[in-house]
């Protein structure tokens, strides 16, 4: 018998399957007790950034680095809360550079966060706390 739109193989080990099944209840958990539990859609972001980029916007920001840093050891919504607060806090920023007709300087600091912001949430992905859809999906 045939399994028809279903791989007959799953490569996930045991463990990453359990994770990935218990994943939808720990969301719902953190949705309930009022934490983020996924980063918003709105705040648009992509799947990855020239490396080039990354050096230069992520890797040699002084400030950035600090951020990133304060993020370490903390649950994967804490660090979610942080990302949307700096991403919350430069576009703030860009707004009033926009009131000062500073529009150039304003899209690049846009551009500047979302790449930073983007960049870390890829890397989240890939340590296995967020799944592709940048929800939750193991509680570190």
């Amino acid at each position: 018998m045939s399994n028809w739109g279903k791989p007959d193989f799953d490569s996930r080990s045991a463990e990453q399957q359990a994770i990935d099944a218990a994943a939808p209840a720990l969301r719902e958990k953190l949705k309930r007790d009022g934490v983020m539990h996924e980063w918003p859609r709105s705040y648009k972001v992509q799947a990855g950034y020239n490396p080039a980029e990354v050096q230069i916007i992520c890797v040699r920001h002084a400030e950035w680095q600090k951020v990133r840093l304060s993020m370490k050891g903390k649950y994967t919504h804490e660090k979610l809360r942080i990302c949307r607060d700096w991403w919350d806090m430069n576009n703030k920023h860009a707004d009033a550079l926009e009131e000062l007709g500073k529009k150039a300087e304003a899209q690049n600091l846009r551009y500047q966060t979302e790449v930073q912001v983007g960049n870390y949430l890829g890397a989240l992905r890939r340590g296995g706390q967020l799944d592709m859809q940048n929800q939750v999906r193991k509680y570190i």
